[in-house]
C-alpha cells in the first residue's frame, strides 16, 4: 500500500467572480472551468488553468505554471428548501513529459463548490466556492471523499487519509463544513514496520458513529498503545463530539 500525505494549510481561496448561477443542465465540467477562469481540454476532460499569484503559495507552484483540475466526486444534497449540488475537485500539476506528478508527497489539491437550487427552479446559485481547501492524498492521487448528515441540513464533507513513515502506518479523518475544516481524528496508528519485538508493537483504530438527532459524532478507539511510560497497554475509549451549528464548530462532550 502506498503512503499518503495530506497537508493542511489555513488560507482558503473563496469564491469572488461574477459568475452566480448556471442552468441546472450545465455540464459540471463546464461549471468548473467557469468558476476555475480556465480553458477546458475537452480530449483529457481537465480544466487547464494559471493560479494568480495570490494562488500560487497555496497550490505550491511558481508563476505561468499550468494546473489541471477535475471533478472526483459530487453530491445531491436536499434541504428543507433547497437541493444542493456539492462538486468536489482534485488539482494537481505534470512532470515535464505531460504526466501527473505521482512522488510520494504530491498531493492533489481539493476544491469544493456548493451550489443550491429550489425544486423547480431552472438555475443553481453558486453559494459557496472553496478554490483551495486543503491538499489530500499522495502519491498523485486524492484521499476518499464522503458526505455525511450531522444533523438535519447541516452536511459534512469527510475526507480519509493518511500517510506511512518510519515503520509506522497513520490514518486520519478530516472534515469540512461549507468548506472550511471542523474536526481532525485519528482512525488508525500502528507502528508494525518499526520494531521488531513483539512486546514493543502496538495498533488501534477508531470507528465513527454518526447521532443525528444530537447532532453527534461518536468515535470508539480499540486496540493497543503507549502509555508514556514505556508500556504497550489496551485502549477501549470512546468520545463524542456536538456540533454547534451556530459557531460551526464541535465541542467535546463530557458526560
Amino acid at each position: 500500500m502506498k503512503p499518503i500525505l495530506l497537508i493542511l494549510l489555513s488560507s482558503i481561496s473563496c469564491f469572488s467572480q461574477d459568475i452566480t448561477t448556471f442552468t441546472k443542465d450545465t455540464p459540471l465540467m463546464d461549471i468548473v472551468t467557469q468558476l476555475f477562469d480556465g480553458k477546458l481540454n475537452k480530449a483529457t476532460g481537465e480544466c487547464e488553468w494559471q493560479p494568480n499569484a495570490g494562488e500560487r503559495f497555496q497550490f505550491g507552484t511558481g508563476k505561468g505554471q499550468v494546473l489541471y483540475t477535475v471533478i472526483d466526486t459530487t453530491f445531491v444534497y436536499h434541504t428543507g428548501y433547497t437541493q444542493d449540488l456539492i462538486i468536489a475537485t482534485s488539482t494537481y500539476s505534470k512532470d515535464v513529459s505531460g504526466q501527473r506528478e505521482d512522488c510520494h508527497i504530491c498531493a492533489p489539491a481539493l476544491s469544493l463548490i456548493t451550489m443550491e437550487a429550489a425544486p423547480e427552479a431552472r438555475h443553481y446559485v453558486v453559494a459557496d466556492f472553496s478554490k483551495y481547501v486543503s491538499a489530500f492524498g499522495g502519491w498523485g492521487e486524492p484521499g476518499s471523499i464522503s458526505l455525511i448528515e450531522i444533523a438535519e441540513f447541516v452536511p459534512l464533507v469527510v475526507i480519509d487519509w493518511g500517510y506511512t513513515g518510519q515503520g509506522a502506518t497513520y490514518s486520519y479523518k478530516t472534515m469540512y463544513y461549507k468548506g472550511l475544516p471542523v474536526l481532525d481524528i485519528i482512525t488508525h496508528i500502528d507502528n508494525e514496520g518499526a520494531t521488531d519485538e513483539a512486546d514493543e508493537r502496538y495498533s488501534f483504530d477508531t470507528t465513527m458513529a454518526v447521532d443525528r438527532d444530537k447532532g453527534r459524532l461518536i468515535f470508539t478507539k480499540t486496540g493497543t498503545e503507549p502509555d508514556g511510560k514505556g508500556k504497550i497497554i489496551k485502549v477501549n475509549q470512546t468520545t463524542t463530539y456536538r456540533f454547534d451549528t451556530d459557531n460551526s464548530t464541535f465541542d467535546k462532550v463530557c458526560d
